[in-house]
Order: structure tokens, then C-alpha cells, then sequence
């Protein structure tokens, strides 16, 4: 096995790797020779190196995932991300064997001095605090899967019966709303399918801002 450290240069991507969240400051290239008689392409791979901040000693190896696995957040030199994007990188940890969830994945991003961008108020640059979030409910017998509509802003999914389902979207809207406390987020949520008669979970949830 060969290898060799392709340090890059500054401004770095901040980038998602496997849970975990940093400037990509290195890759390292891994690869092997093939054999005399062998003629296919010989084995190659490339993982992160980041520093994560606060603190943190630089040069964290991201082995467990490739580089083409990792996500870009942003670049250093405009250290914003709007709230649409941060749904889709929410999902996407959403989806990974080990996730850290939105408030970590926040918490990390702002060690690293990473801005939310809200929406604006139509037809004025003050910026929205009232979002409302479209759920869509998938499911029979007594068990749901529910997904949020990412264009909304804001990532929601949950799995199990009503109960389980309530439960989740509720620590999840308990989390934004702890996240971005400073802008007084109020979040609303509808449903289009009239999937969710029955239990009323999003009735439910709209009564925690009453």
C-alpha cells in the first residue's frame, strides 16, 4: 500500500465527513501497485484530513468514510449557509449509519465561525422568523414515516407509531428552536395528504406555540 498527504491551501472547504465537521486543510491518497501481469487500473482511495476547531488539535484522518462521501458546507471565505442547504446536510447525516443530528452538527459548524442566512420577508431584507414546514406521512397498520419538504427550510423525519412520530418532530422543533433561540424561530407545520387525521400529530405540534 502506497500513500502520500496532498496538503491544500487556504481559503479550505468546511466540510461534513462522517460525522464529523472541519476545514478539508488535507487528503490523503491511498493507493496500491498492481501486479506484472496484472492489467487493471490499481486500487485507489482518498480521505479527508480536517481541523475541526475550538481548540482541537489540526490533522484529523477521516478514515472510515472516502473523500467523495463527504459533503461541502462552505468555503472560508463566506462562512454562510442558508437554511435549505442545511436541511439537505441534515438529511444527509439523517441517512448515515451514526448520526449526530442537527444541534451538534449547529454546534460544530459554529466552532468554526459558520453563519445561518434566514429567509427574508417578502419584499423587504428583514429577515423571516415564522416558517411553516410541509410533512408528508408514508405508512399503514399503525406505523408512520414521516419526511419533511426541504424547500421549507428545515429537515423533519421520524419513524414508528403516532406516539414515536409526535415525539420525534417534537425534539427535533425543540432543537431549531434552541439552536436559533437569539432569532426567535417559530416553526408551524401542514400536511397536504390528510394522512395524519386520525392522530392529529400536527395539530399536536402546532399547539407548542400556544
Amino acid at each position: 500500500m502506497n500513500s502520500k498527504l496532498l496538503k491544500l491551501e487556504p481559503p479550505y472547504n468546511i466540510i461534513y465527513a462522517g460525522g464529523q465537521i472541519g476545514r478539508h486543510i488535507a487528503t490523503l491518497l491511498t493507493w496500491e501497485d498492481p501486479e506484472p501481469e496484472e492489467l487493471q487500473i490499481p486500487y485507489a482511495a482518498s480521505y479527508a484530513v480536517i481541523d475541526q476547531g475550538n481548540k482541537m488539535p489540526a490533522g484529523t484522518l477521516v478514515n472510515d468514510v472516502l473523500l467523495e462521501e463527504c459533503r461541502i458546507v462552505c468555503n472560508e471565505d463566506d462562512l454562510r449557509i442558508n437554511l435549505c442547504d442545511f436541511a439537505a446536510l441534515v438529511k444527509y447525516d439523517f441517512e448515515q449509519p451514526s448520526p449526530i443530528e442537527a444541534g451538534h452538527m449547529w454546534e460544530k459548524l459554529t466552532n468554526l465561525d459558520v453563519e445561518m442566512v434566514f429567509d427574508k420577508i417578502k419584499g423587504t431584507d428583514e429577515e423571516k422568523s415564522d416558517y411553516e414546514v410541509t410533512l408528508y406521512f408514508f405508512g399503514a397498520g399503525g406505523y408512520y414515516k414521516v419526511d419533511s419538504n426541504l424547500a421549507n427550510g428545515f429537515c423533519f423525519h421520524a419513524e414508528g407509531n403516532a406516539d414515536e412520530v409526535y415525539n420525534q418532530l417534537r425534539y427535533q422543533h425543540d432543537i431549531y428552536v434552541a439552536m436559533f433561540w437569539q432569532h426567535d424561530l417559530r416553526i408551524s407545520f401542514v400536511t397536504n395528504d390528510g394522512f395524519d387525521v386520525e392522530h392529529g400529530i400536527v395539530d399536536r405540534l402546532n399547539q407548542l406555540h400556544e
